[in-house]
């Protein structure tokens, strides 16, 4: 079997739902020093379509480390046998049905329906969204501030600087950790889901496109979130026009009436949580309509 040295973090079959034509994305680069006014080259740096192929990605994000000449673990055993033929798949086949049913919804000309899923497309929804959580920058940069302490200490002390497995460990305490999941399966199964249906079909989505917030949190806070303890709500755009949400129900008690239906939401409501993909963003932002003013008041919509 070859080896996949750039290995996405974030499925490129889900990116293409939020390109405008198969192949590229429409893109917004996050700088924190961006100025208020920009001028047509300083816009082109942050704002401009760009590869499926060349987002979400790192060089051997996935692969692990073969320890032993001889031992049998296999280096894409995460990238090819975990993602590409067990998890992806079944992300995918969840969007797929949730889709259609989005559709004939919006075929019936209704504001909100019932949006009927069974036990197991709930559960799957939930392990997709887990695995993508989990599988994003964020989650894995305090393995590798781990790995580049050993790897410091061992070059310290004379040895060969091998540091650990981060691909391995990162998939071991996270989303291939059973433990971790059942406690958050068993939060969101107690919560309230909503689907939300946008006619402007501009829900953003990101590198980091799965929003957790902690309930009762502050600032940088909000993310820090430990599933075994904490309350929290989540949002994660599945189309550019389709979003899943879930909410606790005794800090949200109104949720509890929407509870598995689908509602067609204003722009106001799609620019809300467009902000928290702008939070929760590592380094870009995908927009189907190519519409990032709502980060950038002062140019107009980029051609």
């Amino acid at each position: 079997m070859g080896q996949t040295k750039r290995q996405h973090y974030v499925p490129r079959s889900y990116l293409k739902r939020f390109s405008f034509d198969g192949k590229l994305l429409h893109t917004y680069f996050i700088h924190p020093d961006t100025p208020a006014v920009l001028t047509e080259n300083e816009l082109g740096k942050i704002w401009r379509d760009v590869s499926i192929s060349d987002v979400c990605l790192k060089k051997d994000y996935h692969t692990v480390r073969q320890h032993t000449e001889g031992n049998n673990i296999n280096p894409m055993t995460l990238e090819k046998d975990f993602f590409q033929d067990y998890a992806e798949p079944k992300f995918q086949s969840i969007i797929d049905t949730l889709d259609a049913l989005a559709q004939k919804f919006i075929k019936n000309g209704d504001r909100i329906a019932s949006f009927n899923i069974t036990s197991e497309q709930k559960l799957r929804l939930i392990q997709s969204i887990f695995i993508q959580y989990h599988r994003s920058p964020r989650l894995r940069h305090p393995f590798e501030e781990i790995n580049n302490f050993i790897k410091h200490w061992e070059i310290s002390n004379g040895k060969e600087s091998l540091g650990m497995d981060v691909a391995s460990t990162h998939a071991d305490k996270t989303y291939i950790n059973l433990f971790l999941f059942r406690a958050f399966a068993a939060k969101l199964l107690g919560y309230s889901m909503l689907f939300r249906f946008s006619n402007n079909e501009n829900f953003f989505t990101s590198d980091n496109p799965v929003v957790i917030h902690k309930l009762d949190a502050k600032g940088s806070d909000i993310l820090r979130v430990n599933f075994y303890k904490d309350e929290f709500s989540v949002f994660f755009p599945l189309t550019p026009y389709l979003m899943v949400e879930f909410y606790n129900t005794e800090t949200f008690p109104e949720s509890l009436i929407m509870d598995g239906t689908i509602s067609i939401v204003d722009t106001e409501y799609e620019n809300q949580v467009n902000k928290y993909q702008y939070i929760n963003a590592e380094k870009t932002i995908f927009s189907y309509k190519n519409d990032f003013s709502l980060f950038l008041k002062n140019t107009t919509n980029h051609e």
